[in-house]
């Protein structure tokens, strides 16, 4: 009698643990930014990385919500791909494999773009898999726009760029800049509103001025900045009109 109720206990306790292990989301976070900060006129980036750690191969898909956006604010996110700007609660439109135990690598990030508008946003985002939504992994980001950046990578180099000339621009604009410090690399990048880059100039001059020539891009909003040795200014934006 003893051995039978030792048996049924047994049971018992590998019936409950398999049902937990049911329930327990088949993600982790390998990294993820849950405070993030730059100045008025920032691109300002989280990150995040999630791990499958089950046996399985899982499509998965991304959620945003919004808890609290800032008038002004806009928001990008990519998964795998790159999406319009938000200001309203989305669902990832594709997915993403993981195969098991593989992870998301850097096909993850949120940007808010801030246009001068002080104040800070905060948003969800949910990774869930897509034959099961309720197996999901989720974390809040915080994005505070200020004058200045907390991690200021770029503070010891002196450098200006400036605003596009005319904006809005119909076929070609005007925009100069100087660095000030000796660099070994240094470019200027344009990206559409999407958050994909649609073409850069390397430069080779410490100063000079760039005659953009936009006939060949469609009418909307572009951002670009200047980037010395990895270090990334702030981002201006350029208005295209046809």
């Amino acid at each position: 009698m003893i051995k039978i109720q030792n048996l049924t206990i047994v049971v018992l306790i590998l019936i409950l643990g398999f049902g937990f292990n049911l329930n327990a989301a088949s993600f982790e976070f390998v990294s993820k930014d849950e405070l993030v900060s730059g100045g008025l006129n920032d691109e300002i980036r989280a990150k995040a990385e999630i791990r499958n750690i089950t046996a399985s191969v899982i499509n998965v898909k991304s959620k945003l919500e919004i808890i609290s956006l800032t008038p002004g604010h806009s928001i990008v996110f990519c998964w795998d791909v790159c999406y319009p700007p938000k200001e309203e609660d989305c669902v990832s439109e594709g997915y993403l494999t993981l195969m098991p135990l593989g992870t998301s690598g850097e096909n993850f990030h949120a940007d808010v773009f801030a246009d001068g508008h002080l104040g800070e946003s905060k948003v969800k985002f949910t990774f869930f898999n897509m034959d099961n939504p309720d197996d999901n992994i989720s974390f809040v980001v915080t994005f505070q726009v200020g004058t200045t950046s907390v991690e200021k990578t770029i503070s010891d180099i002196q450098y200006s760029l400036s605003e596009p000339s005319p904006n809005p621009v119909s076929s070609s604009s005007l925009i100069s800049y100087v660095i000030n410090n000796d660099f070994n690399d240094a470019k200027i990048r344009f990206f559409n509103a999407q958050g994909f880059e649609v073409f850069k100039q390397q430069l080779s001059e410490s100063s000079g001025n760039l005659n953009l020539e936009l006939l060949n891009l469609v009418q909307g909003i572009y951002f670009y900045h200047l980037e010395i040795d990895g270090y990334i200014t702030e981002t201006k934006k350029l208005v295209l009109v046809r």
